[in-house]
C-alpha cells in the first residue's frame, strides 16, 4: 500500500486524536452541537403562541360568534319547546318534540369525531364556511315548517350538524394562538353561549305575538348570519396542517385515567342537564307561575 492510500484510509487527524489511554476521540464536534434545540427550528416554524396581538384577538371574536350561534341556539331551544308544545305541534307529545333541541346538543359533541381530525388535516375554513352555512340555512327552513318531520330535518339534524362542524374547531384554533393566556381567551370567546341565550329567547318571545313564529325565527337566523360573517373575515389556523386526516379514535385515550373519568363524568352530566332547560319554561308558564312575556329561559342562562 503506497502512502497516499494509507493516508486516505486512515482518519484525519482534524477530525480524531488518540488520548494517552489510546482511544480514538473525535475532536470536532457538529454545527449544531452548541445551539440550544428552540434556535435549531426551520425558518418557517410558527413559533410559540403569540398569547396577544390584534390577530389573536381578532379568533376570539370570531369564536364569541361562533359560541353564539351554537350554544346560543341550544339554550335557546326551551322557548321553542314552549312553542311548539302549546302552538304549532300540540299533536305530539312533550318528550317526542324534546328530541328535536336533543338532536342539536348531541350532533354538536357528536360532530366533532369528524371534525377534529379534519381540523388537523387542514380543512379548517372548509367546515367553517359549510358549519355556518348548515346553521343558517336550517333556521331559515325552520321558519317555513308546519308539521314535526320538518322541524326534526331543519333544526334538529341540519342546525345540529353545523354546530358539530364549527364548534371543537373553533376551540382548536384558539389553542393555537394562546398558551398562558388560553383559559381567559376561551372564556371570552365562550360567553357568546349566554348571550346568545338571553338575547334570542326576548327577541322570540317578544317578535312572535306580533310577527308570526316564521319572522320570529328569520330575525334570529338573520342575527346569525350576519354574526357569521366576523368568523369567516377574521379565522384563520396559525400552525401549519399535517396534510393527513388522523384516526377518528385515540386508542392510547382509554388508557388514560383522568381522561376516562372526565369523559365519564360529563357524558352523566348531559344525561340530565338539559332537562330543565328545555322543560322549565313550559312547565312555569302551564302552571301559570310565569308570565311568557319575559321568558325564565333567559334567567338560567
Amino acid at each position: 500500500m503506497d502512502p497516499e492510500t494509507k493516508h486516505a484510509d486512515s482518519p484525519s487527524s482534524s477530525e480524531t486524536a488518540i488520548n494517552k489511554e489510546g482511544v480514538t476521540e473525535p475532536q470536532n464536534e457538529p454545527a449544531t452541537a452548541g445551539i440550544p434545540i428552540e434556535r435549531r427550528t426551520p425558518k418557517n416554524a410558527p413559533g410559540p403562541p403569540p398569547d396577544g396581538g390584534l390577530e389573536a384577538w381578532l379568533q376570539v371574536v370570531g369564536a364569541f360568534s361562533i359560541m353564539v350561534a351554537t350554544w346560543g341556539l341550544v339554550n335557546t331551544y326551551g322557548v321553542y319547546q314552549t312553542y311548539y308544545q302549546t302552538v304549532m305541534l300540540t299533536s305530539n307529545s312533550a318528550s317526542s318534540i324534546s328530541w328535536i333541541g336533543s338532536l342539536q346538543a348531541c350532533l354538536l359533541f357528536i360532530g366533532g369525531l369528524v371534525s377534529g381530525p379534519l381540523f388537523d388535516a387542514g380543512y379548517f375554513r372548509a367546515e367553517l364556511i359549510v358549519g355556518l352555512f348548515l346553521i343558517c340555512f336550517g333556521m331559515f327552513m325552520t321558519s317555513l315548517c308546519t308539521s314535526y318531520w320538518q322541524v326534526i330535518l331543519a333544526q334538529g339534524v341540519c342546525v345540529g350538524l353545523g354546530m358539530g362542524l364549527t364548534f371543537l374547531p373553533t376551540a382548536g384554533l384558539l389553542a393555537q394562538y394562546f398558551q398562558k393566556r388560553r383559559a381567559f381567551a376561551l372564556g371570552i370567546g365562550g360567553t357568546g353561549s349566554p348571550i346568545g341565550g338571553i338575547i334570542f329567547p326576548i327577541i322570540f318571545s317578544r317578535l312572535e305575538p306580533s310577527i308570526g313564529f316564521g319572522w320570529a325565527t328569520r330575525v334570529i337566523a338573520f342575527i346569525v348570519l350576519g354574526l357569521s360573517v366576523l368568523p369567516i373575515i377574521f379565522m384563520r389556523p396559525r400552525i401549519p396542517p399535517t396534510g393527513r386526516v388522523r384516526s377518528v379514535v385515540d386508542n392510547t385515550a382509554w388508557t388514560d385515567l383522568g381522561f376516562m373519568s372526565y369523559a365519564v363524568g360529563i357524558s352523566v352530566t348531559f344525561l340530565v342537564l338539559y332537562t330543565a332547560f328545555f322543560y322549565l319554561q313550559v312547565f312555569t308558564e302551564l302552571n301559570g307561575i310565569w308570565s311568557a312575556e319575559f321568558p325564565l329561559i333567559q334567567l338560567r342562562s
